[in-house]
């Protein structure tokens, strides 16, 4: 799917499909935050959506940490959303790297072991 930071779009997207007669697998896009700046113009370039509480966050770790700031967070943001879609039956995930790796296979190594290889 196009990268989004509100599981509940996802799971009510599948919904929608699935009521539709769509049994292909939707394997759900997720990207780890890493810079303000690159987050703002991919948002402003493809219309995807975040939610108020984790901007107001991001923007405060720009402010006051920098680039790491918004790498840790945006790392941590997308372990929890990655560990949400996979408990709640997502067949896999997609990690956007955009071109740095690094972030996402820190994600893929805490879930490389999980049952099923999702």
């Amino acid at each position: 799917t196009q990268l989004f930071f509100d599981n509940d779009l996802y799971f009510d997207f599948v919904d929608r499909a699935r009521g539709a007669g769509i049994d292909v697998p939707i394997i759900p896009g997720v990207l780890p935050v890493q810079n303000l700046a690159a987050l703002k113009r991919m948002l402003a370039f493809c219309g995807a959506t975040v939610p108020e509480g984790y901007m107001r966050d991001l923007e405060h770790v720009q402010a006051v940490y920098g680039d790491s700031g918004v790498r840790g967070l945006g790392l941590g943001y997308a372990r929890s959303q990655v560990r949400n879609l996979l408990d709640r039956g997502a067949p896999g995930v997609h990690l956007y790297t955009l071109n740095k790796a690094d972030t996402c296979l820190e994600i893929w190594k805490d879930f490389a072991g999980r049952q099923g290889r999702r």
